[in-house]
């Protein structure tokens, strides 16, 4: 595992850490700042890299579902029964789940054969449920497990909820993306599955609806158009004003506005992050480590290095004490955050670098600090998370974005967090901590007097005792020694 440190970040992964070259003072207890920018930033240069990361994050293409999905490859149903208005006050306002279609395999499969004889043969029975999709009884089958996988895989690895049922869509043209279909009400739900043998149930999931946000932007951006936003506290006859709202803002383009109800996954967290680009592209000029990301100006100095013995910096004013076990380059990487200092950790698995961001998380908690630890996959926070709740500190963290991160289950959590009893004992907690630290440093002294160099040979226990042990086989060789006494050897005469 190895690291790169400097005082403006180059890279975005805090994890563990190697030395740096060189030696320099032992650096002040106090946690740093990351060092100015030497000379002036090139704005310019940096509201130009705002820009591309902008782009890179956009989807506004033709194969984007939000813009286009009559378009669109993605596994998606249109609902033909009941009615837009049936469907909204059922399972939006009641909050009734709604539970699909199930179909079954009646007969045996063919053992052989092409798919399109399987096809072709297949016998299917249809249980209806509370909803009908515009599909034949096989691509129900097949799409709605599609489906089902896609937004079961995303909220597992990402915690990222895809599954939507979208009401009323605006069927419109444009000379860039052609004509195009585009969900308007979007309503985040869940599917709930009981087992194969019954049916899926689609629930309401713990987030707020939105109007289409892909579409929104494009629309205001190019064609100078404002749709209306949804109401926080909508009732039965809310999607009816909203159609008729979005009816009225393109009643120039003569474009139609459809109540059609479509079922489908839909992406587009990176929609926000655009939209953070820009509102932030201002602020950026003056963060540094957006600045040396944007190559916009020289940082001042180089990074300093801290001492070979970190063992010789105060502990804990400098050195933090890690809650799990950790090596030199854990420590140093422990030491370089609890400074101030941006930290790069790489290596490949199994090298510690979860165990050291769940030591920083545990080190910034004791700082009264908060942390914020983002991974685009849910299996790297729930490696710290563990860690973190094996040591105890489970209370103090708070998953914002997963399956656990519904509004009252938060609520909750804050609750359980505050109401919980505190039960520490200070003074016993420094007792305990300045006794260990005896014992390091008794520790460190037999080390130093193994190694040290005993004159007049020069030599020191530890290589002594090495010769010794490479010399037992020789045969003893006995006789008057020219020195009183051994002590009186000089290497001189050993040399001889």
């Amino acid at each position: 595992m190895r690291s790169r440190r400097g005082k403006a970040m180059a890279e975005n992964d805090p994890k563990a850490s190697t030395r740096s070259p060189g030696t320099t003072k032992a650096p002040p207890s106090a946690p740093q700042q990351s060092a100015p920018l030497r000379g002036t930033v090139d704005r310019d240069r940096v509201k130009a890299q705002m820009r591309r990361w902008q782009d890179l994050v956009l989807d506004l293409t033709k194969s984007n579902p939000l813009i286009g999905l009559n378009r669109s490859r993605v596994a998606k149903f249109q609902v033909t029964e009941p009615d837009t208005n049936t469907i909204f006050s059922t399972f939006v306002i009641d909050e009734t789940q709604i539970r699909m279609p199930l179909v079954r395999k009646r007969g045996k499969q063919p053992e052989q054969g092409s798919l399109l004889e399987v096809d072709q043969d297949l016998d299917l029975i249809v249980e209806p449920g509370d909803i009908t999709f515009d599909a034949t009884p096989l691509d129900v089958m097949r799409r709605l497990r599609r489906i089902h996988d896609n937004a079961h895989t995303t909220l597992e690895e990402r915690g990222v909820t895809t599954l939507y049922l979208t009401f009323g869509a605006l069927r419109w043209k444009d000379d860039l993306l052609g004509e195009s279909v585009s969900p308007l009400w979007m309503v985040p739900c869940d599917f709930e599955n009981k087992g194969p043998d019954a049916p899926l149930r689609l629930c309401l999931s713990d987030e707020d609806s939105q109007i289409n946000p892909a579409l929104e932007y494009y629309l205001r951006e190019r064609h100078k158009i404002e749709l209306p936003e949804v109401p926080e506290e909508p009732d039965r006859q809310s999607v009816v004003r909203l159609l008729r709202s979005i009816r009225r803002a393109v009643q120039d383009q003569k474009w139609e506005v459809t109540d059609e109800v479509w079922l489908s996954t839909f992406s587009f967290e990176s929609l926000v992050i655009y939209r953070d680009l820009r509102a932030l592209s201002d602020a950026a000029v003056a963060n540094p480590v957006v600045a040396a990301l944007s190559r916009a100006g020289t940082s001042a100095g180089k990074s300093e290095a801290l001492p070979h013995e970190l063992d010789s910096l105060p502990t804990p004013g400098t050195v933090p004490i890690p809650v799990l076990p950790t090596d030199s380059s854990q420590l140093e990487a422990l030491t370089q955050s609890a400074l101030g200092h941006h930290v790069v950790v790489h290596g490949p698995p199994g090298t510690g670098k979860s165990q050291t961001i769940a030591n920083l998380i545990a080190d910034a908690l004791a700082r009264n600090k908060k942390v914020l630890f983002v991974s685009a996959k849910m299996a790297a926070l729930n490696v710290v998370y563990h860690r973190l709740r094996e040591i105890g500190l489970q209370r103090f963290c708070l998953e914002a974005h997963s399956t656990k991160a519904g509004k009252q289950k938060i609520i909750d959590e804050l609750r359980r967090t505050l109401e919980a009893e505190t039960n520490h004992d200070g003074d016993a907690l420094e007792r305990e901590l300045q006794a260990l630290l005896r014992v390091r440093q008794d520790l460190n002294a037999y080390a130093h007097a193994l190694h040290a160099q005993v004159q007049p040979l020069g030599l020191s226990v530890y290589r002594a005792n090495a010769r010794l042990a490479q010399l037992r086989t020789v045969a003893d060789v006995r006789g008057n020694m020219p020195w009183a006494t051994v002590l009186d050897a000089r290497r001189e005469d050993l040399d001889r």
